[in-house]
């Protein structure tokens, strides 16, 4: 007898290929809730850098750093005729990462110094509650499919806040420490006699500096895994460093070719995000500027102060600048409300990509843990809060408890009462003489 050919009617495309889960991570950083979260804190990133840039002010080292760290989150971005891909993600890396390479320039001062372990320590702070938060909704959404609410997500934050702030500053921390001796070592080399004593104690100032290569390269390999670490494990302080660091070191062709794959796609999807936003704001002027005409629109839009919102309001075009820009007035505070509401869109734009730049990491993270570890995608910690929802609601009809009886002895009585009472009946009408 011919066997039957079997039929394949559904493929395991997650189990053949395990990277689409970085592929889906465009759609579920879309997520307005987490666009919004990574708008907030890059738009309180911007504010608290800017702060600490003022209290330098008078400052002159310092204010040749504010202009990259102090400025306006679109401006820098939006200067050029056609956004690229560089200009988008260097927002990213200046945002989150650019205050901690310029702390090991050359050339800094002790002012500039302060002012960027502030703004270190500022971006850290922001980014541990709203990073916290976008990479547990995602961690949710991959392992489980469900969806949290924002509420559930911010008490995750503040429940793991000090890991989230304590992990990426360790080995910072470490780094200083080591640095310590060196500047001890510095101090002597002033003198001659120093000069001839740190050369002969050399090699123990050259461990130091292997022992601050090493943190340093796990940390600039392994920090985008602290956060989804957290996030998924629900751990202390230690085990995100440990864990991110060796995913890192013991997969790195594949974690190489993740994050170049997560970057593709991502390109991809906030080029379409930012065209789509821009349209939408330069739509608006082109449509009123049929009522007011160029000439307005231009005075209206060259009172902008913001390049980069100007940019955005003139995608499809610079307006004619033959009026001078408003000064004072009416008009003048009307185009201030304006620019709050360009730029509002703007953050969005950008919004999306670190939205997106939080939720790919999630998604590399279970894939370098499943790979690393073997452990199931759907392995999460699960708060306290979360589990309470499995819970019956207070109307529902209580459960009987179990018992040890077996069916038999469980049933009820009465039907075997009433039987012996109907053969009683039945005994007592045969005894019963006739009449």
């Amino acid at each position: 007898m011919a066997k039957e050919n079997p039929v394949v009617r559904q493929v395991a495309w997650k189990e053949l290929f395990p990277w689409l889960l970085i592929v889906r991570s465009y759609r579920v950083a879309l997520d307005p809730r987490k666009v919004l979260i990574a708008a907030a804190g890059l738009f309180l990133t911007f504010l608290g850098c800017w702060f600490f840039g003022q209290l330098f002010g008078s400052n002159e080292s310092v204010a040749k750093l504010t202009p990259t760290f102090s400025s306006f989150p679109l401006d820098g971005i939006t200067d050029k005729p056609v956004i690229d891909a560089g200009s988008l993600w260097n927002s990213v890396h200046q945002r989150l990462i650019g205050p901690f390479k310029a702390i090991f320039r050359a050339e800094v001062t002790v002012a500039q110094l302060a002012y960027l372990l502030l703004c270190c320590v500022w971006t850290v702070a922001v980014w541990s509650w709203g990073g916290g938060m976008i990479c547990r909704m995602a961690a949710m959404e991959f392992t489980l499919e469900e969806s949290i609410s924002t509420g559930e997500a911010f008490r995750h934050a503040k429940k793991f806040f000090t890991t989230y702030f304590i992990s990426p500053l360790c080995p910072l921390v470490g780094v200083f420490l080591a640095l310590l001796p060196m500047c001890i070592a510095g101090l002597l080399m002033k003198f001659d006699f120093g000069v001839l004593l740190m050369a002969i104690l050399w090699p123990l100032v050259i461990a130091g500096g292997i022992l601050e290569s090493i943190l340093l390269i796990g940390l600039l390999l392994g920090w985008p895994l602290i956060w989804p670490t957290t996030a998924v494990e629900g751990s202390d302080a230690f085990e995100p460093l440990s864990r991110s660091f060796g995913y890192a070191l013991q997969r790195p062709l594949k974690y190489l070719a993740f994050v170049l794959l997560a970057v593709v796609v991502g390109t991809v999807a906030w080029l379409l995000v930012w065209i789509v936003i821009s349209l939408m704001v330069s739509l608006t002027a082109y449509g009123a500027s049929w009522g007011t005409g160029n000439d307005r629109m231009g005075q209206i839009v060259s009172t902008i102060s913001s390049p980069g919102i100007r940019n955005m309001a003139e995608h499809l075009g610079p307006y004619p600048t033959t009026t001078a820009p408003f000064e004072s007035g009416m008009g003048y505070y009307g185009v201030q409300v304006l620019t709050f509401w360009i730029g509002i869109m703007g953050l969005l734009a950008l919004g999306y990509g670190f939205s997106y730049f939080w939720t790919a990491s999630t998604s590399i993270y279970l894939l370098l843990r499943a790979d690393v570890e073997g452990a199931e995608m759907d392995e999460i910690y699960r708060d306290e809060q979360e589990e309470e929802f499995g819970l019956p609601s207070l109307s529902a009809t209580p459960e009987t408890p179990p018992t040890d009886k077996s069916p038999e002895e469980s049933a009820p009585a009465e039907p075997e009462a009433a039987e012996e009472a109907s053969d009683e009946k039945e005994t007592t009408s045969e005894e019963k003489p006739a009449s």
